[in-house]
């Protein structure tokens, strides 16, 4: 079964995220309220009142389903349509104004907190993918359904967001994340890796320090060198997001193992 709410309803002492995710330094928060979703039985639709995660055509007809993976665990699968074009955005639902699995903004959350995706972007040509989070206020956020893949950093400018990226179009393919506020000042564009490895799942972490106001990028455990200043990201919930789109003619996938966070607390609860 998909989880659409906390595995644990109360804070978990010595957190240390999914199975096999990888070490972190300084671990997981210790406590924590974690969300987990594998997707084990994934429902989508296509209007809030039906689904819990929303999916929206950007053109074409695409699909939306899951693929056994090793040791069990189920992978959520988008596929494109076959026209240049085509292509789907799937959104964490936003029936409520706080949805199971939606973030609020990183410099209000009560502790240290952990955002992670474990994917796969394949080696292919002629596609945007990608996942991350989107505003869901009214005032500086974006629809659901809204496409962020053919430019983020022009879609997204000004929205409290952090998206990663490919697009096999620019930047040679290379794995990018985009950061970007309402403020527009500390906005960032970092580049993780060169083009993926077909085949391949990457896990990347957001790690949450609202203390400090900053998020630190993981690659697959490893720390990015860029540490992103959030002191400027002033908005409340953001909701994960997923998508891909193709360039040219020729359908195209996007695999995803999980997504999971943890909102730390500063004490257990």
């Amino acid at each position: 079964m998909a989880r659409y709410v906390p595995l644990i309803t109360k804070g978990v002492s010595g957190q240390q995220g999914p199975p096999g995710a990888p070490a972190l330094p300084g671990g997981y928060p210790t406590n924590g309220i974690p969300f987990w979703d594998d997707f084990h039985g994934i429902t989508t639709g296509t209007t809030i009142a039906t689904s819990k995660w929303l999916q929206t055509a950007i053109a074409g007809t695409n699909t939306i389903g899951t693929a056994a993976g090793s040791a069990g665990q189920s992978i959520l699968v988008l596929g494109t349509g076959a026209s240049s074009g085509d292509g789907v955005i799937l959104d964490l639902n936003g029936r409520t104004t706080v949805t199971a699995g939606s973030l609020g903004a990183p410099t209000a959350l009560p502790g240290l907190s952990v955002v992670q995706w474990r994917c796969n972007f394949g080696n292919q040509t002629a596609v945007r993918a990608g996942f991350g989070l989107v505003s869901s206020v009214a005032t500086f956020g974006v629809p659901t359904g809204t496409n962020w893949l053919t430019d983020p950093a022009t879609t997204l400018a000004g929205i409290e967001s952090l998206i990663f990226h490919v697009d096999t179009a620019a930047a040679s393919g290379a794995l990018r994340c985009f950061y970007r506020d309402s403020g527009g000042t500390a906005d960032e564009t970092i580049t993780l890796r060169a083009a993926p490895v077909s085949g391949t799942f990457y896990t990347i972490s957001a790690v949450i320090n609202p203390t400090a106001a900053t998020i630190t990028i993981y690659l697959d455990g490893v720390a990015d060198a860029t540490v992103i200043d959030c002191s400027g990201w002033s908005g409340g919930n953001v909701r994960p997001t997923f998508g891909i789109q193709t360039s040219a003619a020729g359908g195209k996938i996007f695999q995803s193992d999980y997504y999971y966070q943890v909102v730390g607390q500063t004490a257990r609860r």
